[in-house]
């Protein structure tokens, strides 16, 4: 395994995806994603997407990854779905995804990635930046500047799918 002095965060390519789906999978057995979509959010905005790699080898282990886009307002795409395109009317950045590997968590990895996704949402310049907060995650989010909002209506549906915890959280610029 690499040495943690050796990871950064770098831009994903295409040849992380496998790697990152094997991660994502091991991560988020209860929330399974096809490779497709990974590869399809890379394809649409690749800026907004980022893995967490040994910078000092070839090596393509993967561990840890980001994946984030542009939405319209308070519509993110439902759980494990192929969105087409980014909207011309995107009005909002959209959290899809941060994951670092279980072995890797409390060392800060976490936060660096989140640093550098929110400095992708700010040059954007959209008002608010949202995600889905997962398994019981959202104090985590909040020191972020999260917060949970109520949600009705399709957004709500799509909640159910991520499960009985899930929260759609908002941040503003």
């Amino acid at each position: 395994m690499a040495t943690t002095s050796s990871l950064v965060w770098r831009p994903m390519l295409p040849t992380d995806v496998k790697n990152v789906h094997r991660l994502a999978d091991k991560i988020h057995t209860e929330l399974p994603e096809s490779e497709l979509v990974f590869r399809e959010r890379l394809d649409l905005f690749p800026e907004g997407c980022f893995v967490l790699s040994d910078q000092t080898t070839s090596d393509a282990s993967i561990h840890g990854y980001i994946v984030a886009h542009p939405i319209r307002h308070n519509r993110p795409p439902a759980l494990d779905s192929l969105i087409g395109e980014i909207p011309d009317d995107a009005s909002q950045f959209y959290i899809h995804d941060v994951v670092v590997s279980p072995d890797l968590r409390g060392q800060g990895y976490a936060s660096k990635g989140i640093e550098k996704v929110l400095a992708v949402a700010e040059r954007i310049g959209y008002p608010t930046t949202c995600l889905i907060a997962v398994y019981n995650m959202t104090e985590f989010w909040k020191s972020f500047g999260f917060l949970p909002e109520p949600v009705e209506g399709e957004l709500r549906e799509k909640l159910l799918l991520y499960g009985d915890v899930a929260e759609f959280c908002v941040r503003a610029r």
